[in-house]
């Protein structure tokens, strides 16, 4: 504990400490305050008196005695981050208040009566700049106590890094002038930090980072995160930790966030109007409300609880990835860019979904679902399609003529299937278990491509027939991916 003297102004032509007893008024009143500052901090033991000089330190607190008006006090120097202790002596009710820019003083608690103790929370300054407050205490029948409290910018903030890993890191990145310490000067400069898979257990201490634009903290043992005073973040990977709660409201400016396999019990992204991609896969949540992210235009959220998700409002909408939860339906019409759409294994109810709106899809995979039908006719420029593990009958293709990966495994398709008109490249087809399959249409030259190809998959029962009227396929040639 620090003891620190408190330097007074002298009232009423008597010494501070003094008590002041001729006076006769029509109530007895007596007021004193006691101030004992308790911060604790690293430099045990001495204390700023002055922003440049350090001085001793005092055992004994300092008494503020008086009666009926008491002394005007000031804490001496510079306010270092931790908890002061003001002790009250009274026979009255009191009320202690705080003036202040900004929320870096606190105490508690603001008012009682009689003799009592209050706490004052100070909290460093990440500014460049110096910063003054004052405490005011007041009573019943008596002149207000007005403290003046001053806190210096530029302190040392490896103190407040908690973590040994995290703190070496911070000296050999940010330790511009290799005086083994990290100044809050230093750390306003940073606007990046990655430290990733360095098994670090806690990001204590990364709030003295004010000007923080980037923070990857993906693959380590952090199970609690606090970002809520880097407020300019704009991209947060915290992927593979072992997080469960939090929080973002303080993060506006945040574009980008991955906060996948983690414990996250809730997620709150509300009011980020600025987010773009939000990815959170296996992480355990099972309410996610994108309803305020309007430039939202990636979405993960695959392998969690997920019952419903509203995507009314996320207009920008390009990718969605969303297989592996427990929805029962899914609306995309209104999501008219939407390019790639992933709901594979849901519960889905109806036994089909409606992508009609979806013009602009390219990638489609439904795996799973139940699907008993499946209505491509609008998505012309489908590329890659994966409905395996349904319960499909037909699959009608006739109009994705930009098709060239098709998977449609484990399904109930019966007769003919044509894929004549497809233009393949990088061919990669499965349509095996389906053994009411029987002919299967393809362009001209597919079958010599096709032989011995392990990319080129479907049943004995079935049949390649080639089409030799295919007007697309003139000059063209089939790849076959390897």
């Amino acid at each position: 504990m620090i003891a620190k003297k408190i330097k007074s102004l002298p009232l009423c032509n008597t010494n501070i400490g003094d008590v002041i007893c001729p006076r006769k008024f029509g109530k007895s009143l007596f007021f004193s305050i006691a101030l004992m500052l308790a911060v604790s901090c690293e430099y045990e033991g001495i204390f700023y008196d002055e922003p440049d000089k350090i001085t001793e330190s005092y055992e004994e607190p300092y008494i503020i005695s008086n009666f009926r008006s008491i002394a005007f006090a000031n804490l001496p120097g510079n306010m270092e981050p931790g908890n002061v202790e003001i002790e009250i002596s009274a026979n009255i009710n009191w009320a202690v208040s705080i003036i202040q820019t900004g929320q870096w003083i606190t105490v508690a608690p603001i008012e009682g009566n009689g003799d009592g103790t209050i706490i004052v929370s100070v909290d460093a300054n990440p500014e460049f700049f110096d910063r003054t407050a004052q405490i005011v205490i007041s009573g019943e029948g008596v002149e207000t106590v007005t403290i003046q409290v001053f806190q210096m910018s530029g302190f040392d903030i490896l103190p407040f890094v908690v973590d040994p890993v995290f703190r070496q890191f911070c000296i050999d990145e940010f330790d511009i002038n290799k005086d083994g310490l990290i100044s809050t000067k230093e750390a306003g400069m940073v606007e990046k930090i990655d430290v990733k898979r360095m098994q670090i257990s806690t990001l204590e201490g990364i709030e003295y980072f004010p000007n923080l634009l980037e923070l990857d903290c993906s693959s380590n043992s952090i199970e609690y995160l606090d970002i809520s005073k880097n407020t300019k973040l704009i991209e947060l990977n915290c992927t593979n930790n072992n997080i469960e709660n939090l929080s973002l409201v303080e993060n506006k400016a945040l574009k980008r966030i991955r906060c996948s396999y983690n414990s996250l019990v809730h997620l709150d992204v509300g009011g980020l109007t600025e987010l773009v991609e939000l990815e959170v896969f296996f992480a355990d949540i099972g309410i996610i409300d994108v309803s305020t992210n309007i430039n939202l235009i990636s979405l993960g959220i695959t392998g969690n609880k997920i019952t419903s998700i509203d995507l009314t409002n996320n207009k920008q909408l390009r990718e969605l990835y969303c297989s592996e939860n427990l929805l029962t339906a899914l609306d995309v019409s209104n999501n008219t860019e939407l390019m790639i759409l992933f709901c594979d294994y849901n519960p889905f109810i109806g036994g089909a979904i409606d992508i009609s709106n979806n013009t602009h899809l390219l990638q489609f995979s439904c795996r799973g679902n139940g699907f008993t039908s499946l209505n491509l006719s609008n998505n012309i420029n489908l590329e890659r399609l994966f409905c395996n593990d349904n319960l499909l009958t037909t699959l009608d293709l006739t109009q994705n003529i930009s098709l060239y990966q098709l998977s449609a495994v484990n399904n109930n398709l019966t007769g003919v299937l044509d894929i004549s008109k497809i233009e393949l490249r990088n061919l990669t087809i499965n349509l095996s278990q389906n053994q009411n399959l029987t002919i299967i249409e393809v362009p001209p030259g597919f079958i010599e491509f096709a032989k011995d190809n392990p990319h080129i998959l479907k049943d004995d029962v079935a049949t390649w027939v080639e089409k030799p009227d295919f007007p697309n396929f003139k000059g063209r040639t089939i790849f076959i991916s390897q």
